[in-house]
């Protein structure tokens, strides 16, 4: 939905072509589909948002979708070994295959954070450090009834990964950045986790009221573009203030209109 309504109305809006070549330029087009597929991002659509600080760019959060899709599909083949058909991979061997992937994916990321920089392709420290997130959350998920969650940890996790940023902590042997990109790896599923299961009050009250998590992101950045375009926003408190109401207008949309109504199918299927 936010492909349509990016290409047929955001697009047509604020194109700086006349609005005939602007629905023949092939650009406009792969951008849909190539968005759409999933396989990789682009970013642009032709004569849009030509004058903003961030040029040219319509929705910079759909870079991260590729990569998601990736992981759901190693899960979705993982599920029908162990689900479907002739269950190849009892459940147990499922679960400890989770774990010995997150492992894997953990530990070749850690190798690669330490090799030169030069030397890494960005695609590659992506895919092992999505690769690494998902499956120490898909771990986390399975072993949910033995996780401890515990602030002390968390402060200290925090801590650690705010001194290695700002350089505080200068490890030996290993460059600071490089120690922080680690420890930022290790930690930041556990702070999540933290942080998404333990609030209470107000904020489960608002939980109840829809999830609109994914909505406010991927209606963000063309929310805030726009606002860009219309008003010029001179700071990012301002650009925050004025884009965050209407983006959660469209997240709610969405929630209530498209992802929640799609999610009984899978109650159905289930």
């Amino acid at each position: 939905m936010v492909l349509l309504l990016t290409v047929f109305v955001l697009g047509p809006c604020f194109t700086s072509l006349p609005l005939p070549e602007y629905f023949r330029h092939p650009d406009t087009w792969r951008y849909l589909v190539t968005n759409g597929l999933f396989y990789d991002t682009q970013f642009t659509l032709p004569g849009v948002f030509e004058q903003l600080v961030y040029p040219n760019d319509v929705n910079s959060s759909l870079w991260t979708l590729p990569y998601e899709v990736k992981m759901y599909l190693i899960l979705a083949v993982l599920g029908c070994l162990s689900y479907a058909g002739p269950r190849w991979l009892p459940e147990k061997q499922l679960a400890n295959l989770v774990m010995l992937m997150a492992v894997s994916a953990t530990a070749c990321l850690i190798y690669t954070i330490l090799l030169p920089r030069k030397s890494v392709e960005a695609d590659t420290m992506d895919n092992l450090r999505f690769m690494s997130l998902f499956f120490i959350g898909g771990a986390m998920h399975i072993w949910r009834d033995k996780l401890r969650l515990n602030a002390a940890i968390v402060i200290i996790m925090l801590a650690l990964i705010i001194l290695l940023q700002q350089k505080i902590i200068q490890p030996p042997l290993i460059k600071p950045y490089k120690a922080f990109l680690i420890s930022y790896s290790l930690f930041i599923a556990y702070i999540v986790i933290y942080l998404a299961c333990i609030p209470a009050g107000f904020i489960r009250r608002f939980n109840q009221w829809g999830d609109y998590s994914y909505g406010i992101y991927i209606y963000a950045f063309p929310v805030q573009q726009t606002v860009s375009a219309l008003h010029g926003a001179s700071s990012p408190l301002l650009l925050f203030a004025m884009a965050f109401p209407v983006t959660l207008l469209f997240a709610i949309a969405s929630w209530h209109w498209i992802e929640q109504p799609l999610l009984q199918y899978k109650k159905k299927s289930c």
